[in-house]
């Protein structure tokens, strides 16, 4: 979601090719803050499943790179050539709005004069839906949302 939202962003902005390739921005000057409000959660509980059920031979071996939460800002900022940084906040669901105050004081402090930011998250699992649902932060109003 992260990788297809940026490259949407990045054309947004006018910009044809990463930094350095496109001569208008310079890697070193260019950062991206992608957050994320818990990672990789899918990854770790499906292949938690495979441990218990298959054993330790057969967990995949892209299981920790995958449900690292800053995958998403780490994949993105190789994309486009970041140099001026790679972060990715994490704060539950205030992450994205974090990530882009994160980028705008990179932009205010001189590191960056431009970011890639924003936030992702696909945490679609009955694991964390039932968290949710018992902590009471998801709507009962199913049947006329």
């Amino acid at each position: 979601f992260a990788e297809i939202a940026a490259r949407e962003a990045w054309a947004d902005a006018g910009y044809t090719a990463p930094a350095g390739e496109d001569e208008s921005i310079v890697p070193e000057r260019l950062g991206t803050v992608i957050a994320s409000g818990i990672g990789g959660v899918t990854t770790l509980l499906d292949q938690y499943d495979v441990l218990k059920e298959k054993g330790v031979r057969r967990v995949s071996p892209h299981t920790v790179p995958m449900l690292m939460p800053n995958g998403p800002s780490a994949n993105v900022g190789l994309e486009v050539n970041a140099r001026a940084g790679v972060h990715t906040p994490v704060s539950a669901c205030a992450s994205g709005a974090e990530a882009i105050g994160y980028a705008v004081e990179m932009i205010r402090t001189g590191r960056a004069d431009v970011v890639v930011a924003g936030g992702t998250e696909a945490a679609i699992h009955p694991l964390p839906i039932a968290a949710f649902a018992n902590m009471m932060a998801m709507s009962k109003n199913n049947e006329d949302p």
